[in-house]
């Protein structure tokens, strides 16, 4: 497996300030973070970047050596897992996977959303964000919200759960978070622009967790520990209105 160089994405993170104007300035177009595709996740790499499929992240981070690898067809019961596991190949794909789960919990990552539902309330002078999924994709946790197969850090106190009966459509759920204020010049500008807008978390993939309640539904979450929070426009050079990453995430005393 290819190596990541960590250090280097570390020290370039480590230098960035406000005075930073847009997210090419940050780079200096430079793959410093790797990002979230529909079917994959692109982790940064020092000649590129390194491709893996959902699946493959989940499994990884849960120890899976039969899955991250593939094998599920060649190794279909339990007892054939249980044999496998006991062989020269998998202890040598196991160390292998080992080094792949180093190397995605230490890769920074971004994961981005659309904004136009985002809306500026007037009482409480900052920006209002929700996003709804259906009881059978939803799942609720401390410290983190709810985005499809994400579940993402964010302070308990600046988001809202709240349930909704649809009758025959199902069960939903609306997580409402509020922004940080900002200035009232910004603000203008993020509203302006709303259709451009985009809300880019930028962090690390921590584990993968396996939620079974004893439905039929069962479903994995990829938790991801925000370290950088910006509202962005995704044009050009992606022009930062605001980093809200210590409004959000203040720094430890």
């Amino acid at each position: 497996m290819k190596k990541l160089t960590t250090l280097a994405i570390i020290i370039a993170i480590s230098t960035f300030c406000v005075a930073q104007k847009s997210i090419t300035e940050i780079t200096g177009g430079e793959i410093l973070w790797g990002w979230t595709e529909d079917s994959y996740i692109a982790f940064p790499d020092y000649d590129g970047t390194i491709n893996y499929t959902y699946d493959q992240v989940n499994a990884i981070l849960q120890g899976d050596v039969v899955r991250a690898n593939g094998l599920q067809s060649k190794y279909q019961t339990p007892l054939q897992q249980e044999a496998f596991a006991q062989s020269p190949e998998a202890a040598k794909l196991k160390k292998e996977l080992e080094e792949e789960k180093k190397y995605i919990k230490s890769s920074l990552c971004s994961i981005e959303y659309q904004c136009e539902d985002l809306k500026y309330d007037a009482k409480l002078k900052a920006f209002v964000w929700n996003k709804m999924y259906s009881d059978i994709r939803f799942y609720q946790e401390t410290g983190y919200f709810c985005a499809g197969k994400f579940m993402i850090s964010y302070p308990q106190q600046l988001f809202t759960i709240q349930g909704e009966d649809y009758g025959n459509r199902g069960y939903y759920y609306r997580q409402i978070f509020r922004l940080p204020t900002l200035p009232i010049e910004t603000a203008l500008k993020i509203e302006e622009n709303i259709k451009d807008v985009r809300l880019l978390f930028v962090g690390k993939f921590v584990r993968s967790k396996v939620v079974d309640d004893g439905t039929l539904w069962k479903r994995e979450y990829l938790y991801f520990k925000a370290t950088k929070v910006y509202l962005i426009n995704r044009m050009g050079d992606m022009e930062i209105y605001a980093d809200l990453t210590t409004k959000l995430f203040p720094p430890k005393k």
